[in-house]
């Protein structure tokens, strides 16, 4: 799965797909974590905190919402209109660039602390023998936990990083730079035309 991302992010121009897929596995781990049981047991407090965390955007889920598919949607539309205002308000190329940048960032910090705590678990995990555990069981499923951990919070920060970084401070950087570029180009033109002189 990692190791797929990562490739997709590097070799495809397009990266939207790949953040919609992030977007909505994102939106079923967090739905699961604050939505489970009955809808009288849902803490829609902190599930509200989180997506402002997440997203920057301040959802109001009360115990009027009591659907989870329903939930999920009003997510997504809002979601998907702060995309659609920033595909529209920066160019699109550094956009996208932006996007695959962040992901591959975020994908090799979280993969290189979850090797570092896999080699943690493994130099701890013999003492499981000791309280009459299998060492490779025990290994193997908390190897697993650690992942499946390891994938929701990669998504969590990949979105945080998206979506609450101000764009226009990158955006005027863009402009000056190609500001810049044609002043040079002016003068490299001007340099040589009183050259020819």
């Amino acid at each position: 799965i990692v190791y797929n991302r990562r490739n997709y992010s590097l070799h495809k121009e397009d990266i939207s797909e790949e953040l919609n897929v992030i977007i909505n596995e994102y939106i079923d781990d967090v739905v699961s974590i604050f939505c489970q049981g009955s809808s009288n047991d849902w803490d829609l407090e902190s599930f509200n905190m989180e997506l402002l965390n997440t997203f920057g955007i301040e959802f109001k889920f009360n115990d009027s919402h009591t659907d989870e598919v329903d939930i999920k949607e009003i997510i997504n539309e809002q979601v998907k209109l702060i995309k659609e205002f920033k595909n529209d308000n920066f160019d699109e190329e550094l956009f996208n660039n932006f996007q695959k940048f962040i992901i591959l960032r975020t994908i090799d910090e979280k993969w290189q602390d979850h090797l570092y705590a896999m080699d943690q678990l493994r130099e701890g995990i013999g003492l499981r023998a000791y309280g009459q555990k299998n060492p490779l069981i025990e290994y193997k499923q908390e190897g697993f936990a650690m992942f499946e951990s390891m994938m929701i919070e990669t998504n969590k920060e990949t979105l945080k990083r998206i979506f609450r970084t101000d764009l226009s401070s990158l955006r005027q950087t863009n402009i000056q730079a190609r500001q810049n570029t044609k002043n040079l180009k002016t003068k490299t033109n001007d340099n040589v035309l009183s050259a020819l002189s």
